[in-house]
């Protein structure tokens, strides 16, 4: 196992990381860092993390690519966006269930990390191209998440012309039947002539 000579193994998250992660140690990764809540490997211009939140107790993982780093969500989202979506990183509270979540998410660095090992510019170059269009999806639900009841509260309470302002701040992310109450929001609170 090639690594730091400085880096200690015994922390129970570093060892299950490291097994979990053989295959990268295999094709040349060292490991350069190892801790009780993270643990990364290096190679070239390329390093992978996989860490364990100190509060939110999350595993989760993510991919520098000459020192930009990705979250493992960006790299799935290249290859299947409606699982990407869908993933939400695993918690874990203790040693017993960290085992079968690092586990988990080795499984999905093994899947999703794979064309960085190939070719990492193009991915990088990808990843730089979608970046700004994941933030801004991110932000559209972000503000329907928070809109979103607003505009149903002014719609029960037949305050149409607030319903239908709020509801035009997150028309990207209506459901059908809220581009229904919108409509309706807006014939009833527009001026009569």
């Amino acid at each position: 196992m090639t690594m730091n000579p400085l880096v200690d193994l015994s922390e129970p998250f570093a060892r299950l990381v490291t097994s979990e992660l053989t295959e990268l140690i295999d094709s040349g990764f060292a490991v350069v860092e190892a801790g009780p809540t993270i643990v990364r490997f290096a190679r070239g211009e390329i390093e992978i993390d996989v860490y364990w939140g100190r509060r939110s107790y999350e595993v989760g993982a993510g991919v520098a690519i000459n020192g930009e780093r990705y979250a493992l969500s960006e790299l799935m989202y290249l290859a299947d966006p409606d699982f990407a979506d869908k993933y939400r990183n695993s918690t874990a509270t203790s040693v017993e269930v960290l085992s079968s979540v690092v586990g988990q998410v080795a499984n999905l660095l093994k899947t999703y990390a794979a064309p960085v090992f190939v070719d990492p510019a193009e991915v990088e170059a990808r990843l730089q191209r979608l970046r700004p269009i994941r933030l801004r999806e991110m932000s559209l639900d972000s503000q329907a998440h928070v809109f979103r009841p607003q505009a149903e509260e002014a719609f029960r309470r037949h305050d149409f012309a607030k319903a239908a302002e709020i509801y035009s701040r997150i028309e990207e992310r209506l459901s059908p039947a809220e581009v229904k109450k919108l409509a309706y929001a807006r014939s009833r609170s527009a001026p009569k002539s």
